[in-house]
């Protein structure tokens, strides 16, 4: 899943198909690499801009997937 993210105040966001994202999910289980998915919602961006070990979270996570009709 090595598509640039689109960045909202700063916070990355993934945006990909669910056929994209769940088949990019299953090649690297299937290779044995780690990583996670953040469902990120408005609230999540607004933590990370107080929390810099949040944002953090958000930086390295394999993808922040928006939840909720504001990022979409």
């Amino acid at each position: 899943m090595s598509r640039s993210p689109t960045r909202v105040l700063g916070v990355p966001i993934t945006h990909r198909s669910l056929d994209t994202a769940t088949s990019g999910i299953q090649a690297r289980a299937s290779s044995g690499r780690g990583g996670y998915v953040c469902l990120t919602n408005v609230h999540m961006i607004m933590e990370a801009l107080d929390d810099p070990t949040f944002f953090e979270v958000l930086e390295q996570a394999e993808a922040a997937v928006p939840d909720g009709m504001p990022l979409v």
